[in-house]
């Protein structure tokens, strides 16, 4: 049994695949602060026009991008709200039935 050998095709292959382990390993351990941010950005991308709009009828951009933060929690609020009380009526009507 002699030592294996590489030609540049197996390595280069067998780099490209530690590579991919080391930047998928990477991305994984720096979940915590890539999701956030990339929240981030898309809402900055997708909130763009309506900020531009704003600035448009002379709304300053700081005061527009806070207006449309607020509007977006008190959105989510109010969801997040409605599907309590469906959830709860839901399981009283359960409860009613006998399942």
């Amino acid at each position: 049994m002699g030592i294996p050998e590489f030609n540049d095709r197996k390595l280069r292959l067998i780099m490209m695949l530690a590579m991919l382990v080391v930047i998928l390993a990477g991305i994984k351990a720096a979940a915590d602060i890539v999701v956030p941010f990339l929240l981030a950005v898309f809402l900055a991308i997708v909130l763009n026009p309506l900020v531009l709009l704003l600035e448009r009828f002379r709304v300053p951009r700081a005061l527009g991008v806070t207006l449309l933060v607020i509007a977006i929690v008190v959105l989510l609020l109010t969801l997040v709200g409605m599907l309590g009380a469906s959830l709860n009526e839901f399981a009283r009507s359960l409860h009613s039935i006998g399942a």
